[in-house]
């Protein structure tokens, strides 16, 4: 059976109250990034589609500054450096923005056990 695509009161039921407040100010807003998440995470996604989209907007509004909640972590480790050794990693372009935020690394996560391919920006390249 296909998941269906989450409702307003859906995702902000399972996101608790990090959204609520600012959902009330732009709701408009907040149902076009809800429908936008719906169209991202479509059918392929089969029993993974309401985690996904639950994700992917938790990540678009995070990046509004829609969160109540602060973040946990301050995105990708792109370098360290210990005594006078230090390396650097590459970070993929489309990642970067996903990686940002808890709910885009969650996203990710996701994404990879649906698409094992590569993706730029969300979206499966062929």
């Amino acid at each position: 059976m296909a998941a269906t695509p989450l409702t307003m009161a859906e995702f902000l039921t399972l996101t608790g109250s990090e959204f609520t407040a600012w959902e009330s100010s732009n709701p408009e807003l907040a149902s076009e990034i809800l429908d936008e998440g719906a169209r991202v995470v479509g059918q392929a996604w089969e029993l993974r589609r309401s985690m996904g989209h639950l994700s992917w907007v938790g990540h678009m509004l995070t990046r509004l500054g829609a969160s109540t909640v602060s973040p946990r972590s301050s995105g990708q480790v792109t370098s360290k450096k210990i005594a006078e050794l230090s390396i650097s990693y590459a970070v993929a372009a489309g990642s970067a923005s996903f990686g940002s935020t808890p709910w885009g690394q969650m996203f990710e996560e996701l994404e990879a056990r649906v698409h094992p391919g590569p993706t730029v920006d969300g979206v499966v390249c062929p």
